[in-house]
């Protein structure tokens, strides 16, 4: 984690006193969760004065069972559902840089580039050389790929910094995005996706790194990278707070407060739907009568229990039917929802006709179910790649 002061505060007038500093931004990667994690344990929180209530577990970015692999979330979009990793946090940042990404070109063939291929004897190793590590305040995971022409082998295996290359003379052309999040070496993706993993060259030293590909992101003229909305939803517990249950966030599709379809998919790009990958988190406090979808014997349904959210009680969604809003969040349950019915089983309530349902499962529902003063912009921000989406593994666009 690197956390850096925030300009001097300005002295009000005619006092000798200065107004309170803003909080320092820090960053959050994968090299800090998995320090922290060692020291302090899956449960540890980051970013707790981020404006989500308990911040950040780490096991959100690291496998609590396993934490030499990535964690995967999940999430959905109306009736997509997906799961993503988590690669950043960045608490009390304004905005997040692109940065260079050098990557050495052979020669061109129809306008395309031919990158030199992996090393013979390391085909792990890319012909990638980065330009900020993760000790840096400006790192980012998101990159301008930069091709340097380097017709010469020998002088493109000699390539192994940024300075090299800037000092070199070489002609550049700016490529595409691409989203790369460097990692520690040992840490492994999740069981039965399909990130790319590979190693790179990064001060003259190897450097492991998950590789996400292009399609993620977009930039704007100054480099700064847009963020799109995520949402997690707060319940209120019997003491009266606001707590973060275990349910899954829903992703947004365009800034928030944009007018945007209710139909609204996420672009399909390459055979395959393709998210964001930078988001900012928005709170979404929900009504009291608003319910999670969980059969009892789950997991989400103990969690639930265990941090005093008991009116959360739920029916069984295999019994009726709506499995594929498990652990969503209806509106408008009903008053019998979750009961006992006369003959012992659970009362359906809008799930009679489930077509009265009101799940809060897209941005759009969000943006037009759920008063606007109840909904909050955190100082949170996370790369949070999507790794599977309706149980599909997705892989790296090149």
């Amino acid at each position: 984690m690197r956390t850096f002061a925030g300009l001097l505060a300005l002295a009000v007038a005619g006092a000798c006193s200065q107004a309170p500093r803003p909080p320092a931004p820090e960053i959050f990667t994968l090299f800090d969760a998995q320090r922290l994690m060692a020291q302090f344990g899956p449960d540890y929180r980051i970013a707790t004065d981020s404006g989500v209530p308990g911040g950040v577990k780490l096991s959100a970015m690291l496998d609590a069972a396993d934490p030499t692999r990535l964690a995967s979330d999940p999430t959905r979009t109306g009736e997509y559902a997906a799961t993503y990793a988590t690669t950043e946090v960045w608490n009390h940042f304004d905005r997040v840089w692109i940065q260079p990404m050098y990557v050495l070109v052979s020669k061109w063939e129809g306008g395309r580039p031919i990158v030199w291929p992996p090393s013979m004897t390391d085909p792990t190793l890319k012909s990638w050389v980065m330009s900020v590590g993760p000790e840096s305040g400006f790192y980012s995971p998101f990159w301008q790929m930069i091709y340097v022409d380097v017709p010469d082998e020998t002088t493109a295996r000699s390539l192994t910094s940024a300075r090299q290359i800037l000092e070199g003379g070489f002609t550049r052309h700016a490529g595409p995005g691409h989203m790369v999040a460097l990692a520690p070496e040992g840490l492994s993706p999740p069981d039965g996706t399909r990130v790319g993993a590979g190693q790179a060259w990064l001060d003259g030293n190897r450097v492991n790194l998950f590789d996400f590909g292009t399609g993620t992101f977009t930039w704007d003229a100054e480099g700064v990278v847009a963020e799109t909305p995520i949402y997690v939803f707060l319940m209120r517990n019997s003491q009266g707070n606001w707590v973060a249950p275990p349910i899954p966030t829903v992703s947004g599709l365009a800034p928030h407060g944009t007018p945007i379809p209710r139909d609204a998919t996420p672009p399909f790009i390459g055979g395959q739907f393709r998210w964001a990958s930078y988001w900012r988190i928005y709170t979404v406090k929900l009504p009291f009568g608003a319910r999670v979808v969980a059969p009892r014997d789950s997991e989400v349904w103990t969690a639930l229990r265990d941090l005093d959210l008991a009116r959360a009680e739920n029916i069984d969604p295999r019994v009726h039917g709506v499995s594929m809003w498990l652990y969503s969040v209806v509106l408008n349950p009903g008053p019998e929802f979750g009961s006992t019915d006369a003959d012992g089983g659970a009362a359906m309530g809008c799930f009679a006709t489930n077509s009265n349902c009101q799940y809060l499962d897209s941005q759009w529902r969000i943006q037009n179910e759920i008063d606007p003063s109840a909904i909050q912009r955190t100082d949170l921000t996370v790369t949070c790649p999507f790794i599977t989406i309706q149980d599909n593994a997705v892989g790296p666009l090149p």
